[in-house]
């Protein structure tokens, strides 16, 4: 009698893995045998299918995430020693006008609900996607600038034309995520020291 007493209890115990909570703030896509559900669970407490039959993917959306690509001032010890032929830092970029710059953006995005499916398809290389993207819409707008425009405060056209162009240079890799916006940072002339 004791064995199938035990039997019963460890399958209440199985079959209780597949209830699962999100936050608030969260949406979830299930995945049931590895193939994706149409309905997203929303915050709250829901039943699915046991372990190793469903798998949750829990995002929160109403976070606004935030990517830094560019310039780093905080130079390493060996940048110096650095052979001369050595390809230009990620943020040294060249103008319209054929001038130097460096130049660091902050790139804030969020996770579209809409979208959840193909934010957890490719979820593992959005950012590194986001980051290469970003390195060449950079290259691309300071490249049409001349130096003083970029350098006397005209960055509000620089970040709309950024953040546009971005948006659509992401458009067709459907990451799922929305570009809020671009944000020009320590732009300032590269200097030789």
């Amino acid at each position: 009698m004791k064995p199938r007493w035990l039997l019963f209890c460890l399958l209440l115990v199985y079959l209780a893995t597949g209830i699962f909570q999100i936050k608030p703030g969260e949406w979830a896509l299930v995945c049931r045998f590895g193939k994706p559900l149409q309905e997203l669970r929303g915050p709250g407490l829901h039943w699915g299918l046991p372990w190793g039959l469903d798998q949750v993917h829990r995002v929160a959306v109403d976070e606004q995430r935030r990517l830094v690509v560019g310039y780093l001032d905080e130079a390493g010890p060996d940048d110096s020693l650095a052979p001369l032929n050595q390809a230009a830092p990620s943020g040294h970029l060249l103008t319209g006008d054929n001038q130097m710059i460096n130049l660091r953006v902050i790139v804030l995005y969020r996770v579209q609900r809409k979208k959840l499916a193909e934010y957890v398809q490719q979820q593992h290389k959005m950012e590194d996607l986001l980051q290469r993207a970003t390195e060449e819409v950079m290259t691309k707008i300071t490249a049409s600038q001349r130096i003083d425009h970029l350098l006397t405060g005209r960055t509000a056209a620089v970040e709309s034309a950024m953040a546009d162009n971005l948006r659509e240079r992401m458009a067709p890799y459907n990451t799922g995520v929305l570009i809020d916006s671009v944000n020009p940072r320590n732009l300032s002339k590269f200097s030789v020291m």
